[in-house]
C-alpha cells in the first residue's frame, strides 16, 4: 500500500482548480472550437468574465465557512462535483449538508446515477449506508479505527463484533473511505475519515434513535453538531436535500434542534471559565449547524459575555461567533464580546463584522490588520443603523501616523507642535475616519 502526503491548496491554487475542473465538465465553445490547434476536451481556456467557474469561486470568496476546507484538494473535487451536477444553489452552507452531500456523491458513485438527475437512493446502497453507520457508531464509541472482518461469497465483509452485520467491500474502499488488509482468512478494516465517521455516527444516531451513553467527550460534541444539523427545519432548498436524504434511508426523527443545544446547556462545567469557553463555542456550532433564524433561548444562563481567551480559533469558529451573536433574540443580546487574545486577519474579522453592531462593548486584538480598507469596514459597522455599539477597544494596532497634533479638538490655542506634525499615513487616515464614524455614532473608542 502506497502512502501519500498531499499538501494543503493555497488560495490561488484553489481558484486555479475551481476553473480547471468546471471549465473540463461544463464549458463548450462551439464558435470558437475552429480557433484552437487542439481539441476542446485537451485545451483549457482562461478564466473570463463570463467563465462558467466565476458563481463558484464567488461563494468560495464569500462563504469562508464550508470553503476553509477547499485546501484539501478531496473536499475541493467534492464541492465542485456538488456544484457542476446538482447547480449552484445547492453548494453546501454547513459541514452538516456538506458530508450529506458526500454519501450522495458515493451513492450515485456506486449506482452509476447522476446527481442532475435523480437523487433517489437504490435498495442496496440504503442497507449499505445503514450498515455503514452502525460500524462508524461502533468504532468512535470504542475509539478504535480499526475492527476485524470474515470475507463472504460475493465480496462482502462479515463483521463478528457488530452481530449480523455485513457490508459490500467495494462500496467501503471507494476514494479510500477504508481500507482492508488480509491476515489469512481474516481482514482487518481501518477507516481512513475520522470527521466523516462522526458524521455518520450521527446519522446512526439519528435513524435508529441509539444514545450516545459511554462516547468520550471531544466525539461526542462533534457528533451533537452533527445531529443538530440533521435536525435542523429550515426551509432553505440545500437544507432539504438533508431531510430528503434521511427520509430516503428510512429515517421518521421529528426530534426539533432546539432539543441538542439544551443538551449542550446542561452538560457539565461552568460557562464563563476557560472550560466554558469550550462549552459556548460547542453552543455556537450546534446552533450554526442547525440553521435556526433566530434564537428564542438564552444561550448561556447567568452569563451576558463571550470572552475569548487564547488563540487556538479557526476562522470558521468566528463565522460561528459572528453567525450566533447575529441571531439572538433582542431580549437575549450580549453586553460583550473580548478577543484581547486572538489576533484577527481579514477573514476572521470578516466573519465577525455582521455581529459588531450588535454588542454593547466590544475588544479586538489588531496585531494582524495591516490593510486600511479593514478599518474603513469596521467604521461601517459602527454606523449601522441597528447599532448597540457604545464602547470599541482595537488593541495592538500596526504602527501609523494620524498626522494630528496635541491640541485638544476644536481648541482655540495650539500645543507649538502644529507645524512638526507629518501627514497621515494610510493606516492613519482610515483610523481618522473610523474615530469620526464612532464620534458620529456616540461610540467612545480606544486604540
Amino acid at each position: 500500500m502506497v502512502s501519500l502526503d498531499i499538501q494543503g491548496l493555497s488560495e490561488e491554487g484553489v481558484a486555479s482548480f475551481i476553473h480547471s475542473y468546471v471549465d473540463a465538465r461544463l464549458y463548450v465553445d462551439h464558435e470558437n472550437s475552429h480557433l484552437y490547434s487542439v481539441s476542446n476536451d485537451d485545451f483549457e481556456r482562461p478564466c473570463t468574465k463570463q467563465c462558467p467557474c466565476l458563481p463558484l469561486r464567488e461563494r468560495a470568496h464569500s462563504d469562508p465557512y464550508v470553503f476553509s476546507l477547499a485546501t484539501n484538494p478531496f473536499y475541493l473535487w467534492l464541492i465542485c462535483t456538488i456544484f457542476t451536477e446538482a447547480g449552484e444553489e445547492f453548494v453546501p452552507k454547513t459541514l452538516t449538508q456538506l458530508y450529506t452531500w458526500v454519501m450522495l456523491v458515493f451513492a450515485h458513485r456506486w449506482q452509476n446515477t447522476s446527481l442532475s438527475i435523480t437523487t433517489t437512493l437504490e435498495d442496496a446502497t440504503i442497507t449499505f449506508i445503514l450498515n455503514f453507520s452502525k460500524l462508524c457508531y461502533h468504532l468512535v464509541k470504542s475509539g478504535n479505527i480499526k475492527i476485524a472482518a470474515i470475507m463472504q461469497e460475493g465480496g462482502t465483509l462479515h463483521l463478528p463484533d457488530l452481530g449480523e452485520v455485513t457490508i459490500d467491500q467495494e462500496r467501503a474502499e471507494t476514494f479510500g473511505l477504508m481500507t482492508v488488509s488480509q491476515d489469512g482468512v481474516r481482514l482487518e478494516c481501518e477507516f481512513r475519515h475520522l470527521s466523516l465517521a462522526e458524521y455518520l455516527t450521527a446519522l446512526h444516531v439519528h435513524v435508529t434513535g441509539d444514545n450516545l451513553l459511554g462516547f468520550p467527550r471531544d466525539r461526542k460534541e462533534l457528533i451533537l453538531q452533527y445531529l443538530s444539523g440533521l435536525a435542523s427545519n429550515a426551509c432553505t432548498r440545500d437544507q432539504q436535500v438533508v431531510r430528503d436524504f434521511l427520509a430516503g434511508l428510512g429515517s421518521t426523527e421529528k426530534k426539533d434542534a432546539i432539543v441538542y443545544l439544551q443538551q449542550v446547556q446542561k452538560m457539565k462545567g461552568e460557562w464563563y471559565n476557560q472550560q466554558g469557553l469550550q462549552k459556548q463555542m460547542l453552543f455556537m456550532r450546534c446552533a450554526f449547524e442547525s440553521r435556526q433564524e433566530q434564537l428564542t433561548i438564552y444561550p448561556f444562563p447567568g452569563l451576558k459575555v463571550i470572552n475569548i481567551r487564547g488563540s487556538n480559533l479557526l476562522s470558521l469558529d468566528l463565522i460561528t461567533i459572528g453567525s450566533f451573536v447575529s441571531r439572538l433574540s433582542d431580549n437575549n443580546r450580549l453586553l460583550e464580546l473580548s478577543m484581547r487574545d486572538y489576533p484577527l486577519d481579514e477573514t476572521g474579522l470578516r466573519g465577525l463584522l455582521p455581529c459588531l453592531p450588535l454588542v454593547r462593548t466590544v475588544t479586538l486584538c489588531a496585531r494582524r490588520l495591516h490593510d486600511p480598507s479593514l478599518y474603513k469596514m469596521i467604521g461601517d459597522a459602527v454606523g449601522d443603523p441597528r447599532s448597540r455599539l457604545r464602547e470599541l477597544w482595537l488593541l495592538e494596532v500596526p504602527p501609523y501616523n494620524r498626522g494630528l497634533c496635541d491640541c485638544p479638538p476644536q481648541s482655540l490655542y495650539t500645543c507649538g507642535r502644529c507645524d512638526e506634525v507629518l501627514p497621515p499615513d494610510q493606516l492613519g487616515k482610515a483610523l481618522n475616519v473610523l474615530h469620526e464614524s464612532c464620534r458620529n455614532n456616540n461610540v467612545r473608542v480606544h486604540v
